[in-house]
């Protein structure tokens, strides 16, 4: 799974570069397991795993009543 490969490789760069202080505060010490856990839970499942930053909020999906068709309003950024 692609998408877990990134996210481990950003793991590792933020242990590297967070303080002892900031990785207790973002609990780095429980992602690598969190991340290993999502691994086994999606490892049965023919799918794609990506991320994104909540451009799919409910604020963001306009669904017109008349003809139920859907709008995703997303950022170029």
């Amino acid at each position: 799974m692609l998408g877990l490969v990134c996210i481990r490789r950003w793991l590792e760069q933020a242990r590297v570069r967070c303080s002892e202080e900031e990785s207790k505060q973002f609990q780095l010490n429980k992602l690598g397991d969190e991340i290993a856990l999502l691994e086994k839970v999606l490892s049965g499942f023919n799918q794609s795993v990506g991320f994104c930053h909540n451009d799919l909020q409910y604020g963001n999906i306009m669904i017109y009543e008349e003809t139920r068709q859907v709008t995703l309003i997303v950022s170029s950024d």
